[in-house]
This record gives C-alpha cells, sequence and structure tokens, in this order.
C-alpha cells in the first residue's frame, strides 16, 4: 500500500485526507474483488470512450465521461477435487463518470471522482469523494 500512496501522491491535489480517502476506497475495492481464497483480480482496465462535456468553475474542471471496463479474474475451480486454476474475463461500458481536476502549478491533479468499476444492472458506484 506504500506504492500506491506514493503513487496517489502525483497525482491527486495536496491534501491528506484526500489521499487517505482514496486510498482506502482503492483498497475496499481490491478487498471487495478479490476473495483471499478462491480468486483474484489480475488484471483491470479502464479506458475513456467517449468525453461528453467539460464544466470549468476556476481552476477546476469537472469532465464528464464514458469509458469501457475490462477485468480478468483468476480463480479455483472449487466444484472438482483438483481445485484447478481457471480465469474469466469481463468487459462492460460504463454510464456517466465524472472526475474533477484542479490545476495546480500547470499540473491537472484529482480532487475528486465518481467511478463505476462493477457492471451492475443498477447502476453501482464507487465514489470517490476528496
Amino acid at each position: 500500500m506504500d506504492k500506491l500512496s506514493e503513487e496517489l501522491k502525483t497525482k491527486m491535489i495536496d491534501n491528506d485526507l484526500s489521499l487517505k480517502m482514496q486510498k482506502e476506497a482503492v483498497k475496499d475495492y481490491i478487498e471487495s474483488e478479490n476473495d483471499i481464497f478462491t480468486s483474484v483480480v489480475t488484471n483491470f482496465n479502464k479506458e475513456i470512450k467517449k468525453i461528453k462535456k467539460f464544466t470549468f468553475d476556476e481552476d477546476q474542471v469537472t469532465v464528464t465521461f464514458t469509458s469501457k471496463v475490462e477485468k480478468q479474474v483468476k480463480y479455483l475451480d472449487s466444484t472438482g477435487e483438483d481445485n484447478k486454476e481457471l480465469s474469466k474475463e469481463a468487459d462492460f461500458d460504463t454510464e456517466e463518470e465524472t472526475i474533477t481536476l484542479q490545476n495546480v502549478d500547470g499540473k491537472w491533479k484529482v480532487v475528486y471522482a465518481d467511478l463505476q468499476y462493477r457492471d451492475y444492472s443498477g447502476g453501482y458506484t464507487q465514489t470517490i469523494a476528496f
């Protein structure tokens, strides 16, 4: 988790609470997706498909967009006696997502993001508040 903290510091505004909340959101997602006994996410990719709009407010901009999520999970087949390792892939298109950025010394840093990590018909979102 130390490596995650260092990486977040390069992408986010300088705010300890924001960094802590983002780290916890990522940690919670990883823990909820990985069943320590049977499965682990081995690949996760989110690619922006379409930028819908930009909303500027002084030195901040909120970007609204849609994206495509691809992930791969490895798991043990508990139905057989040999518990062999299997993998499955899933991909889905997100609905509307937003990310708010702030211009800090000429660089855009994350302030807030409302992103979708799971493909639930009910529209589950993981809100990351900074």
